[in-house]
């Protein structure tokens, strides 16, 4: 499954991309349907979003998708698994989403959101990770 409204570099590191764009199919393997999902609903419903834009000459570029030798983040972070994202929307605060989450967790657009990392103040991280109960998993900012 690709992403309807991110290119493939989006969700990539700039290092990571060059060693494995010849095997585009590969790279979309690694992401986690339901989070591409997400991210795509996210954008429809927020607008405007960014996770990784190295492309473009900006500064984000482990956002998505971090590979093993990626130093940034947790050990087991979901974004090791292709199941997390760090989003920055445009004309939404991460606050103002996750307000909405809280007050709409049945809403399509949420449907696959199983964790969201909650007091960050540029981003919205949201994951799929497998949890053993029902409900949103509020995590507070490492």
């Amino acid at each position: 499954m690709k992403s309807k409204k991110f290119r493939l570099e989006e969700f990539f590191s700039r290092d990571f991309f060059k060693k494995w764009q010849h095997k585009p199919e590969y790279l979309w393997g690694l992401m986690d349907a339901r989070e591409l999902i997400t991210c795509d609903r996210l954008r429809e419903r927020y607008g405007k979003c960014t996770i990784n834009n190295w492309l473009w000459g900006g500064e984000y570029k482990h956002s998505g998708f971090r590979e093993p030798a990626c130093k940034i983040g947790a050990e087991l972070s979901q974004h090791r698994y292709g199941r997390g994202t760090d989003k920055k929307f445009e004309t939404v605060s991460p606050e103002e989403i996750r307000s909405d989450i809280r007050k709409n967790p049945d809403d399509p657009a949420f449907e696959f959101i199983t964790c969201v990392e909650d007091g960050t103040d540029t981003w919205l991280h949201t994951d799929v990770r497998n949890h053993n109960f029902n409900g949103i998993l509020w995590v507070p900012k490492n």
